[in-house]
C-alpha cells in the first residue's frame, strides 16, 4: 500500500551510542571553541569507527570532564565559556 509506518520511522531514531572516551582534539584556526574540534571513540568499537565532533556536541559528556582534566588549559579555556 505504500504507507509509511510513523512506528517504523521513530525506531531507527531512537538508537542512542555511548562514547568511550575521548581521543584527542585540534583546533582549525585560532585557538577558540567554535574551531575545537574533538576526535571520539565509541563504546564497544575500535578506532576504525572513531568519530571528530565539535565541542558543542560533546559539550554536556562526561567523557569530555574526564579528557579535560588531563589538559589544564583547554579545560581553562572551556570552563570560560561553560559558566
Amino acid at each position: 500500500d505504500g504507507i509509511t509506518d510513523p512506528r517504523d520511522v521513530a525506531s531507527h531514531d531512537t538508537e542512542e551510542w555511548l562514547v568511550d572516551s575521548i581521543v584527542s582534539h585540534h583546533f582549525q584556526g585560532k585557538e577558540v571553541l567554535k574551531n575545537l574540534s574533538f576526535v571520539v571513540r565509541w563504546f564497544g568499537f575500535d578506532d576504525s569507527h572513531d568519530s571528530v565532533l565539535s565541542y558543542n556536541e560533546i559539550k554536556d559528556l562526561e567523557a569530555l570532564d574526564i579528557y579535560l582534566l588531563k589538559n589544564p588549559s583547554l579545560k581553562r579555556l572551556c570552563d570560560k565559556n561553560r559558566s
